[in-house]
C-alpha cells in the first residue's frame, strides 16, 4: 500500500474496514522497516476516519427516519430517559 494511497469517499463501509484490517495484518505480522510502518499508520488512520464519517452518516439518516410524521422523536429501546439517541 503507496504511501500517497488515499482512501476514497466513496468506498463502502464495508471495502474500508477490510482495507483497514489488511493494514492492521501487515503491521502485525511483518518485519517491517519503520518508514513504512508509519505509511501504514497514516493509512489505517485515514481509514477509521473514513470509516467513523460514514457510521456518522448512517447514524443521523437513522435518526432522521425514526422521527415520526409530526417531527417528534420516536423513543429508541434501551435509551436512557432525556435522551434523543
Amino acid at each position: 500500500m503507496s504511501r500517497a494511497a488515499k482512501p476514497n469517499p466513496d468506498v463502502p463501509f464495508e471495502e474500508a474496514i477490510g482495507k483497514l484490517e489488511e493494514v492492521l495484518s501487515e503491521m502485525e505480522e511483518a518485519d517491517l522497516p519503520l518508514e513504512k510502518l508509519v505509511a501504514h499508520f497514516e493509512e489505517g488512520t485515514r481509514l477509521i476516519q473514513l470509516c467513523q464519517a460514514k457510521l456518522g452518516e448512517a447514524e443521523l439518516k437513522i435518526s432522521q427516519l425514526e422521527k415520526s410524521s409530526d417531527g417528534a422523536a420516536v423513543k429508541r429501546a434501551g435509551a436512557s430517559p432525556g435522551s434523543e439517541a
